[in-house]
Order: structure tokens, then sequence, then C-alpha cells
């Protein structure tokens, strides 16, 4: 999979910008400031549907403009296919896939593939657990399409039940009304949590082996910590049990909506017992383990987005991502060339 051409218009700093991209890697050049991480931004609104910088797109159109247009060219393993995306002040969304108009963003993915690292990945380690929660969800809404339909299901349903659990606590005589609001929560939350431990499971032994290469010899464990038992009875249990306290705080206490993943550098806790340079190389780990992930799922390689990932890395380091990259396009931004090598190179800001 690879994208062969990128069109933007009134896209943050840019006006205009037509970029033509090799199958392979493409350096993207520049001193800040100039736009490089817009390019892969947009990219990534391309697949998802979303950008990683903002939730309010109107931040994405150009200042003196009143709407911002995207599309690209890519071709896989079916053949060729078109993205396109515009957005005005108004709210208003136009986009399309392959000629066609399409209603959802949602209706994006599972056609480009992309994954993406950046510096703020670095919270998949040092972060919150709603932060690694999302990491694992991230990928499993791209490779596993019925994922997205029950994560929004079991959120739409711990909403409504929250929603339920403030009024008990001023109208005591609805609490019958919570075991129904029960019994869906669980459905969704094991389904839920069910293929997160996979995927924990399966990410774990291919970013154990990476990252002892990236890291010359450390042991990296990755595990799914769920709060709420090892099987169904446990969450039936415990969610019972944990009633009155729920109703005090308004709040579903129990469920994957509280869960965790417990990243484990040479048997210690990397949250607490690892350096930055270390919890860098573990999230560089982890999404070079996606990849494998992916290209088994899909059966093709997908399209790797890093920003200013090099210029804090050695030359051995440097060179095992290239290695691991080799045969896939990536799109890697960068100041300036930290690595000599026969690649696209496209330089911003220059005139």
């Amino acid at each position: 999979m690879y994208i062969e051409k990128l069109k933007l218009e009134n896209y943050r700093n840019f006006k205009k910008l037509y970029l033509e991209f090799d199958k392979g890697i493409n350096m993207v050049l520049g001193n800040n400031a100039v736009g490089k991480t817009n390019i892969l931004e947009c990219i990534y609104l391309l697949s998802r549907g979303r950008s990683f910088k903002t939730q309010r797109l109107n931040e994405i159109i150009n200042y003196d403009e009143n709407n911002f247009y995207a599309s690209l060219k890519a071709v896989r393993g079916s053949g060729e296919f078109s993205v396109r995306y515009g957005y005005n002040r108004d709210g208003k969304k136009q986009i399309g896939l392959n000629g066609m108009n399409i209603n959802k963003n949602s209706e994006l993915l599972g056609n480009l593939y992309t994954i993406l690292f950046v510096p703020e990945d670095l919270y998949i380690v040092k972060g919150n657990p709603k932060q690694r929660r999302n990491f694992i969800d991230e990928v499993l809404m791209q490779i596993r399409p019925n994922y997205r339909y029950d994560l929004m299901r079991y959120y739409r349903t711990l909403k409504q039940r929250n929603n339920l659990l403030k009024n008990i606590a001023t109208k005591p005589s609805l609490r019958y009304t919570l075991y129904s609001w029960d019994q869906q929560i669980i459905a969704y939350g094991l389904k839920i949590a069910s293929m997160r431990s996979r995927f924990v499971n399966i990410i774990s032994g291919i970013a154990s082996r990476i990252h002892k290469k990236l890291s010359g010899g450390e042991e990296l464990d990755v595990k799914y910590i769920v709060n709420f038992g090892n099987n169904k009875d446990d969450y039936v249990n415990l969610i019972k049990e944990s009633a009155d306290k729920d109703i005090s705080y308004g709040l579903t206490t129990i469920g994957p909506h509280r869960d965790d993943i417990k990243i484990l550098l040479d048997g210690r806790e990397a949250k607490n017992y690892s350096s930055q340079g270390q919890q860098k190389t573990i999230a560089l780990s982890l999404k070079l383990s996606e990849i494998k992930i992916v290209e088994k799922e899909i059966g093709e390689s997908p399209i790797f987005l890093l920003d200013d990932v090099f210029s804090e890395l050695d030359e051995e380091r440097k060179g095992f991502i290239i290695d691991t990259i080799s045969g896939m396009q990536s799109l890697i931004t960068a100041n300036e060339l930290y690595l000599e090598g026969d690649w696209n190179k496209i330089r911003l800001g220059v005139v």
C-alpha cells in the first residue's frame, strides 16, 4: 500500500500544496514551523476521519480562509483508490471515497492504513491509563471494524448507566432499572476486554523481540490489566458489589473503561523506572510492532508516519528503523537529513 499523490488547499499554513511520493522512504525536510507535521496530520485525517492534533477541524482551516480541502490518490493490492475531505467554518463536511460521497468519518476506516509515531507517544509509557487504552483502541479500530461498533455501544451504554446512577441518588425507586443496564454494559465490556487482551498478548511478543534489538538487550513485557476479574461471573459480582459506591459517585467504577496496560522493562514498571530515552525506545518498539500486526491482518504493509523521530537516536537505532521499514512506504519528518540514502527528499520552506 502506498500514496502516490497528495493535494492540500487552505490546510493550516498551506494555501496550496501538491506532493508526489515514492513507494519507499520519503524524507520531509525543513526548519521548524514550515508545516512538516501538517502533512502527516493530513494523511492521518484522510485515513481515520480525524486529526491527531485537534478535535476542532476549524483549527485546520488556513487563518484567512473559510474552508480546507485535502485529497490523495493511493494504491493497494485491490487497485487504485482516492480519498477526499473538505470542511468549512459552518461545520459542513464533504467526504469522498473513490469519487462517491460518504456520510461518516468512520467509513474511511479500512481503506488507507496508517501507523503514526509522534513525540507525544511517550505517553503510552509515562501517561495515564486512558492514553494507553487509546493506543490499543486505535489499532483495533483499523483492523477490526466490529470493534469500533462494540466500543461505541459500550461507551454509549456507560453514559446512560452513569446518568441513571445520578438519578438514583435523588430518586432511589429507580434502582430496580439498574439491572438491565448492567447486563448490556457487561456484554459489551467482555467483548472489548477480550479483544484488547488478545491484541496485547500478540503485540507483547513482537515488541519484546524488536525492543531487545533496539535497546541492546533490555527485556520488554506488556500486560493487559483488567479491573473486573477473570470471567463473566467475576464481572457480574463486582458490578453488583460496586452498586452503592457507583450511586454515591454517580459513576461506573468497574469495567474496561478503567483498565490499564502494564509495561515492564527488565521486570520493573517502565513508567516509574525508565529514562525518557528508554520510554521513547519502548514507544517506538510498540509502533514498529503495529506494522507486523497490520501486515498480517490485511496482507500488505501500512504507511508509516514518523514525526521528528531521528533527532535523538544514535546511528545504530536509526539504521535498525530503516531496515525495519524497508519495503513499505514511510514519511519521515526531520529538520535535516540524519541518514544518507536513496530516499525521496521533500524540502519545505525552500523557494
